[in-house]
């Protein structure tokens, strides 16, 4: 958590696309500027704290809808996971009260949600940019099933991702460790319930099976189909929505948009209905190689325009500007 004026404030609300309410308003200490979003759950905020005279910013988490015990324990437990992660590949965790009336977490500003940054985004720019999120997002799951972890709900909207200051690139946190399972720990769901978001789950989990690492892999195939072509049912499933038995194959447009061959036949072969019959590697380094070659045509083309738009008689270049928001 970083130091916040109210200056600095605006500007990371400015940053982020995030309305500040008129009023703070305040729940234990902190005080709630703008909404960052809502779900099922709950709702996000940004946030701050008086820290001694000093004003720090962070995100808060306030739980909504009637609670139980067994719920209670699911976001304890979700805490210790996500404590016990790396701190490089999800939020810290600086406060909680798990049996508050209404539930609350405070975690470090992360910036926002994937699914919020592709919302706001105009298609085709920065495809490097897109690469190198998707590269970051395999990178933190592959630590997490290092450590036993299978996430289970691995979607864009759990996906963070902070703006690139100073001409870096951005960084990708995995948030919302609720259904996640921790070696062969039972998890505290209900029974024959089925836990997830079904856009992005995987068909084991459909049915109501144990969701392993393998179940984390086809949610984040699915999810690189929706960061890479808008699309989040590419042929992986039925018109009816039922998960396809066979394999998968992916169309012309799809397959385009990995660029390398490897990465598509990674992609078909992680969408497969099987568990047993997907990767059981992220595509770390096929992904880095993407970006790495697409990196590389950018720039030629960036040096490319910057000569073709200088006008030689008054040796003035004309610069276009970025997005602070987004994968500009």
């Amino acid at each position: 958590m970083q130091d916040a004026d109210p200056t600095r404030l605006q500007r990371v609300a400015r940053d982020h696309g995030l309305d500040l309410l008129p009023t703070p308003e305040p729940l234990a200490g902190y005080y709630r500027h703008a909404v960052v979003g809502r779900g099922g759950q709950g709702s996000v905020y940004l946030a701050t704290r008086d820290e001694g005279g000093r004003y720090q910013h962070c995100a808060l988490k306030v739980f909504s809808g009637p609670l139980g015990d067994d719920d209670r324990r699911r976001i304890a437990r979700s805490l210790d996971i996500q404590a016990g992660f790396a701190r490089d590949w999800a939020p810290s965790i600086l406060d909680a009260d798990v049996d508050a009336a209404a539930p609350w977490v405070a975690q470090s500003w992360a910036g926002l949600s994937l699914s919020e940054v592709l919302r706001s985004q105009r298609p085709g720019r920065a495809l490097s940019t897109r690469f190198d999120v998707l590269r970051k997002l395999a990178r933190a799951l592959q630590v997490l099933h290092r450590l036993g972890v299978t996430h289970r709900d691995v979607k864009p909207s759990n996906v963070l991702i902070s703006p690139p200051y100073g001409g870096g690139f951005a960084r990708v946190v995995l948030c919302d460790f609720d259904l996640a399972r921790q070696g062969d720990l039972a998890t505290i769901t209900a029974t024959g319930a089925v836990m997830g978001t079904l856009l992005y789950m995987a068909p084991e989990q459909w049915l109501g099976r144990r969701a392993t690492s393998a179940s984390d892999v086809y949610s984040f195939a699915v999810t690189a189909l929706e960061v890479l072509t808008g699309d989040t049912q590419v042929e992986a499933r039925l018109p009816g929505g039922v998960p396809a038995a066979g394999p998968v194959q992916l169309p012309p447009h799809a397959r385009a948009a990995l660029v390398r061959p490897e990465l598509a036949d990674w992609m078909e072969a992680a969408l497969r209905a099987d568990p047993e019959a997907r990767p059981d590697r992220l595509p770390v380094d096929p992904l880095w190689h993407v970006e790495r070659d697409l990196r590389r045509q950018e720039r030629q083309t960036a040096r490319d325009r910057h000569w073709s738009t200088a006008d030689p008689s008054a040796g003035v270049t004309h610069r276009g500007g970025g997005s602070a928001r987004g994968f500009g």
